[in-house]
């Protein structure tokens, strides 16, 4: 699948900064808010880093995936998938992978899962190290395996068509968080598992 096309065909062409592209500009939310960003590929930085870090390699979809992008933040950052931090003046960067798992594993602690997405925060998406294939769902601060996908292609392909349906022409969500309308940035992040 590639991506940037299929995002391309809802939300139309994407504007590049220095370090990423997005889409569409966000100021019923803020200013600055923007919904999907592609960071610029560091794929043999990452590669380096994970098998540094946490001593395997990435499974092949995930790989692949690097190979194009240093994570992303799409659906206003409803779906993230990690990568390295590099522009610290700078807002619009993906979650760090380092970073992100070490907050993961403070309550998770099971090392054999190195955590590379999440769906709004809440729920986390990890591969096992001496798997490299599958990929696992677990919620923010919690122990339980809550589902499991045959890999990264099944597992994306879930979300990433899933919250192209939940978000209109203007990056609004179809059926908002009506608990928090007072809060926009709530109101259109998607955060619960579907």
């Amino acid at each position: 699948m590639d991506i940037e096309q299929e995002l391309q065909k809802k939300w139309g062409e994407f504007s590049a900064q220095e370090h990423y592209v997005y889409q569409l500009h966000l100021p019923f939310i803020s200013e600055k808010a923007l919904f999907n960003l592609l960071f610029f590929p560091q794929s043999e930085q990452i590669n380096k880093t994970v098998f540094r870090e946490f001593g395997c390699e990435l499974p092949d979809g995930l790989k692949k995936f690097y190979e194009k992008y240093n994570g992303c933040r799409l659906f206003f950052s409803s779906l993230s998938i990690y990568g390295l931090q590099q522009y610290t003046e700078d807002v619009y960067e993906p979650y760090d992978i380092v970073r992100e798992n070490l907050n993961a594993q403070s309550s998770f602690q099971d090392e054999r899962y190195v955590f590379f997405a999440s769906l709004g925060g809440k729920y986390l998406f990890a591969f096992r190290k001496d798997e490299l294939t599958k990929i696992y769902t677990v919620e923010s601060g919690k122990r339980k395996i809550l589902r499991v996908y045959e890999d990264f292609g099944e597992w994306f392909s879930h979300f990433f068509y899933g919250l192209m349906a939940e978000y209109d022409l203007t990056g609004r969500k179809v059926h908002p968080n009506g608990k928090y309308k007072k809060y926009p940035v709530l109101y259109h992040l998607t955060y619960d598992l579907f």
